[in-house]
């Protein structure tokens, strides 16, 4: 589905689109983050936020991201 719509928009329909935290030194920022569209596609939590996902759900769990 992405990729028809990206040819239909004439744009590449991306890839590597990850989930991760904030960059080394800026977990002062928090939530704050969420004001900002900084990531390029990918879902951006705070680190605590890193640290119970992955403490709840299992590695290679399929992950589906809709608009």
């Amino acid at each position: 589905m992405d990729i028809k719509y990206a040819e239909k928009m004439k744009k590449s329909p991306g890839g590597l689109i990850k989930i991760h935290g904030l960059r080394n030194g800026l977990g002062w920022i928090g939530k704050n983050h969420l004001f900002f569209d900084w990531t390029m596609g990918c879902i951006a939590l705070t680190n605590e936020d890193v640290e119970e996902l992955y403490n709840c759900i299992k590695i290679g769990t399929p992950i589906e991201i809709k608009p």
